[in-house]
């Protein structure tokens, strides 16, 4: 070792001031790039860590994996919360109101958002009857009736 520090202590012997200089920023920066990438690995790793554990807490995904929902189907939020509502809720009775302003209706064939659906019954555009039978049948596979 002492050789080895002797040999660069003529090497450095041997340079002007400039060129000490020099050498001492190239080490200089090799240290900081060394550093920068220390600290960029260390940053991917936690990275890497929390999309593993944020994958696992993916319910689509899971979903996905396991065969339960086909690639082109996608589980919006609405959809997560309308099945923990219902879920949640006995399965007789009428349906909560909360679920009912949530799930769009089919009247004649149309598809109708519930507030929409709910505006032309009350415009007279709708009978009450359909609208009840409509939202009957969404509100049915949950469970619940609707009067």
């Amino acid at each position: 070792m002492t050789t080895n520090n002797n040999s660069i202590e003529a090497a450095l012997a041997g340079m002007t001031h400039e060129q000490r200089r020099e050498a001492i920023d190239r080490i200089d920066h090799a240290n900081a790039v060394a550093e920068h990438n220390e600290r960029e690995a260390a940053i991917k790793a936690q990275v890497e860590a929390q999309t593993e554990t944020s994958l696992k807490g993916n319910q689509w995904l899971q979903l996905q994996q396991s065969g339960q929902l086909r690639s082109g189907q996608a589980l919006t939020e609405g959809q997560a919360k309308i099945a923990a509502a219902a879920a949640a809720q006995p399965m007789n009775g009428n349906a909560p109101q909360a679920l009912v302003d949530q799930l769009p209706v089919t009247i004649g064939g149309i598809n109708f958002s519930p507030i929409d659906a709910r505006r032309m019954m009350e415009r007279g555009e709708v009978s009450r009857v359909d609208y009840a039978a409509a939202v009957n049948a969404e509100v049915a596979r949950y469970g619940y009736s609707f009067s």
